[in-house]
């Protein structure tokens, strides 16, 4: 194994499957600031959705590991050759046409998907494991936006990391810390690791621009190609998530990150990036 940029190791699948940051435009509707004027917290939650994911899920509101489509309730995990996604509606669409089996994952069979799907399986099943994903889950922060968060400078902090937190390259103990990957469209999500990275944990914030919330988890990775071993991601249970700007209005380059997260193991986390 070598050791990879973090970058590689997140999304979506966690593991191996991108490279850099990611840059998308996103054009979104213009809502106005509070009477506070530009200096005070806006929610999110009146700026609008992002333009729809671009892989063929028009009509369906993508995030980082779900797309919710309209149409009876029947959540179906589908796999193409960059990522997996949980389908509210169970029908395959665009790149998203292979079922993932998770009793033969990874495939060893005469009838396997192409190889970058296959990858794509297990590096999903690794990350995020088998539970359904929605735009619900773990949805409990709320989101606002404050230009404040530029003149924050980077900083974090951890406190109360039990042993499994300890494991590993992650945010909490990495040599080197930063936003490693930001994304649109959809959600907005922003991945906080170690810039060297052979195993371990990625900080992944995830924020509904619509609803003006945001989920926080805790994600595994690895280098290891085709470890199926199913982890099921920690998301913080409350705490508050502050964007510098609008990801619509902005290069994503530019915005910037604060957090502060606290999880059912006691971990607590607080950091501007």
């Amino acid at each position: 194994m070598h050791r990879i940029r973090a970058a590689r190791v997140v999304h979506l699948a966690v593991v191996l499957s991108c490279a850099g940051l990611v840059l998308v435009a996103c054009g979104a509707r213009q809502g106005p600031l509070p009477d506070g004027g530009a200096d005070a917290a806006t929610p999110i939650g009146d700026l609008g959705p992002c333009a729809p994911d671009p892989e063929g899920l028009a009509g369906c509101f993508v995030g980082a590991t779900f797309a919710s489509c309209p149409g009876p309730v029947a959540p179906k995990l589908l796999c193409g050759p960059r990522r997996c996604l949980w389908f509210s509606d169970g029908k395959p669409r665009g790149a998203y046409q292979t079922p993932m089996n998770a009793a033969n994952c990874p495939c060893q069979g005469k009838s396997c998907p192409p190889d970058e799907v296959d990858r794509a399986m297990s590096q999903f099943r690794y990350a995020y494991g088998d539970a359904p994903w929605n735009r619900e889950r773990a949805l409990v922060l709320p989101a606002t936006i404050d230009p404040v968060v530029v003149a924050a400078g980077n900083t974090r902090t951890c406190r109360g990391c039990s042993v499994e937190c300890h494991a590993g390259d992650n945010p909490c103990f990495g040599e080197r810390v930063d936003i490693v990957q930001r994304r649109l469209p959809g959600t907005f999500v922003a991945i906080v690791g170690a810039t060297s990275f052979l195993y371990g944990w990625v900080l992944e914030v995830e924020v509904d621009l619509a609803l003006g919330k945001a989920r926080a988890c805790r994600v595994r990775g690895t280098d290891a190609p085709r470890d199926c071993t199913p982890h099921e991601p920690l998301c913080a249970t409350s705490g508050s998530v502050t964007l510098s700007e609008t990801p619509c209005r902005t290069r994503l380059e530019k915005v910037r990150l604060h957090y502060e997260l606290r999880f059912a193991d006691g971990l607590t986390m607080e950091g501007t990036l």
